[in-house]
Formats: C-alpha cells, structure tokens, sequence
C-alpha cells in the first residue's frame, strides 16, 4: 500500500487536495437552499419540471425500476409518451432507496442532492479537460471556475432543482472528455493491427466516449446537438488532415467504434417510441450514429482513393456533398430526420412555446443566462485562436 502512494509527486497530492477544496466548495454553496426547508420537509420550488421529475421519481421508488413512458396526464386530453430520459429518475430512485427514503417527503428531500452532486463531480472533469486542452494551470482554473459558474449553471446545480439539465451537462461533458483522450492517445501512439497491445487502449477508450455517449442521451434527447457538433467538427478535420498531408486514422478509429457502440446501447436499450423523431427515444436516434459512421467511412475513403490530387479531392467532396443532400431530400425517411434537427437547431417545435431554453435569445437573456462568464468566454476565444495558428490540435479544432 506504501508503494502505491509513493508513485504520486507532491505536486500531484496538492493538486488533489485543491480539487477535494472546489468539490467541497461547489456542494457547500449550492447546499445553502437546504437551508429553508420548511415543516413541509422540502424545499418549495417554483420549477414545474421539477415536480414531473419528482413524480417519475416517487414513481420508480415504489416500482423500481419502471419508468412511465407515456403519461395520460401529459398534454390533455390525449396524454403523450414522455421525450425525458430516465437516467436521471433513475439515479435519484437508487440514492431513495439506498437512504431508506420512501415517503413523498423524504424522497423529495433525498432526491433534491443528486443536482448538488452532479455539479460537485463537475470539478475533476472539468480540471482534466483543461488539463488536456492546455496544461494543469488551465485545468485547475477550469474546476475553480464551474465551482462558482454561472447564473444559470448555478442554478440549476443547485440543491432543490430536481430536473435532467445537470445530469445533460455532466455526461456530455465527460463524454467531450473522453472523446478528446482517445483521439490525442492515438494521434500519439500509432495503432499497428499486428500487436494487439497497440489497439487494446484505443479501443477502450473509444467504447468508453460511446458508453458516456449513451448515458448522456439517455439524460435526455437533446444532447443530439453535441453529434451535430461532432459531424461539423469530423468533416472539417478530415479535411485539414488531408491538406497538412496527416493521416486521418485516428479520427477512423474512434469515430467508428464509439458510435457503433452507442447504436448498440440504444438498440439493447429498445426502442421506446414509433416514427423517427430525434427528440424522442425512436429509432431516429439510432439512424443518427448511422449517419455519423457513414460520414466517417466515406470521408477516409475518398480521402485514401485522393491523396495527392487536392482539386480531385475537392471536386469528389463537392459531388458528395451535393449527392448527399439529393438523396436526403428525395428519401422520405432521411428527410423527415434531417427536418427535424434544422428545427431543433433553427426553429421551435409546437411543444417547445413554454420551454425556455428553446426559445430565441437576446442579449439581455444571455447576460441573465451566464452573466461575467460571457467575458472569460471572449477571452478563451482568443487562447483558442491562438492554439490554433500555434498547432491545429484536434481538440482546438473541435472547440
């Protein structure tokens, strides 16, 4: 056991010890809610959302592990089947019952810490994710700052706030993570298919990004925008890699593996609605990881048939870009999925006029929403910048 902890320098143990510091900290503030419950024996909320998502919770406890997916009491008259994850639900319903807590009060109280907590492990994803970008200093300011960040981050971490949006954030963030680990592992240790000790890490990671991935949309639907992101960020990579002469094997490997393994998870998973919505749990969510692989494969192909004839390159992207966008229009089914997600991004569907955050910004709802953090935004853009003239890492890329 001694041998253990000499591994570690001292440097590394204070580091650890300042983490332990804002994961402390970061509970301790968004506790002080705790503070005001009443004789009631919990915190009075004026969140609709949360007390559906205490519903589903008191739900699970008694019936564990059910999850109501369609609510007759949803959109009156008809009911609806429910878009929310159950992963949240879930996690709460485990902490109930693993605290005894079985009573409407007590399950109120008990599963208004889950929000607190997953804003707590926040600090450690968020120092190694700055570590990765930049270096440890970066790193450490990035869990100092999530501890206090932001108006709207802070509230909805904070304890009383029963809702998915934490647990969207913490899972899309540690998914971001691992995505970046596996793509610089393997730009920095080249993968040979004849030793099996070369593809063994890469591989786990990559199975890792699909699981994070999939815990994530089981949070809720709409971390579909981070894939959207992915997308982008695939082609433009490809692209870059095949200009600089790099090789684009890295981005093959991982893409593939995490994406085949998160259309697994779903599919195991099953398919929870009809149609191919992808703000719904249907088999739209799947084509979507189909999609993703497909753009993947086709990309390193063209990309290994081209190389050496740039204005070739450019005119077989241009076709397949223009054949692409033919074949989704004409296909009913592709159409219908790829309508969607310009209205998710672009538009307001008819069950978003009372959700807020799918609503048009202004400026005024922006510096409401993330306050001073806008300005350290600005100030990131411009590190971003100039990481980028420096050396066009993937991870620079994908920010």
């Amino acid at each position: 056991m001694m041998d253990f902890f000499k591994r570690f320098s001292k440097k590394q143990y204070a580091i650890a010890a300042v983490l332990l510091f804002f994961m402390a900290f970061a509970l301790a503030l968004r506790a002080i809610p705790a503070l005001f419950i009443q004789d009631a024996g919990f915190l009075y909320l004026h969140d609709t959302d949360s007390y559906y998502t205490l519903r589903q919770i008191e739900v699970m406890v008694n019936h564990f592990p059910q999850y109501n997916w369609f609510d007759p009491m949803t959109a009156f008259p008809w009911g609806k089947t429910i878009g929310w994850g159950p992963l949240f639900p879930f996690i709460a319903a485990i902490l109930c019952i693993l605290t005894g807590a079985t009573t409407r009060d007590a399950i109120f109280f008990m599963s208004g810490w889950v929000v607190p907590i997953m804003a707590m492990l926040m600090v450690p994803v968020m120092y190694f994710l700055g570590k990765q970008l930049w270096n440890r200093c970066a790193g450490i300011a990035a869990a100092g700052l999530i501890a206090i960040i932001s108006l709207y981050y802070f509230t909805i971490s904070s304890y009383g706030w029963t809702d998915h949006h934490i647990a969207e954030i913490l899972f899309s963030t540690v998914f971001i993570l691992i995505y970046f680990s596996a793509l610089r592992y393997i730009q920095k240790n080249s993968i040979d298919l004849k030793k099996s000790a070369t593809f063994l890490i890469p591989i786990i990671f990559s199975l890792g990004a699909g699981v994070a991935l999939f815990l994530a949309l089981l949070a809720s639907t709409t971390v579909i925008l981070v894939l959207l992101v992915v997308a982008l960020y695939t082609a433009v990579q490809f692209i870059l890699d095949y200009h600089q002469g790099n090789n684009s094997d890295y981005l093959f490997f991982v893409n593939v593996i995490l994406f085949s393994a998160t259309a697994v998870l779903l599919l195991l998973f099953g398919i929870k609605q009809p149609g191919t919505s992808i703000t719904g749990y249907s088999i739209g969510v799947v084509y979507v990881q189909g999609a993703l692989i497909a753009e993947t494969v086709v990309l390193a192909v063209v990309g290994k048939m081209r190389a050496g004839k740039k204005w070739l390159y450019t005119v077989c992207l241009a076709v397949l870009a223009a054949g692409g966008y033919i074949f989704i229009t004409v296909n009913p089914l592709l159409s219908a999925v790829s309508n969607q997600a310009l209205e998710l991004v672009f538009d307001s569907s008819a069950y978003s006029v009372g959700i807020v955050e799918t609503q048009p910004w202004t400026l005024p709802k922006a510096w409401d929403n993330f306050n001073f953090a806008l300005f350290l935004m600005m100030g990131g853009w411009l590190f971003l910048g100039y990481a980028l003239i420096k050396k066009r890492e993937s991870t620079t890329v994908f920010l």
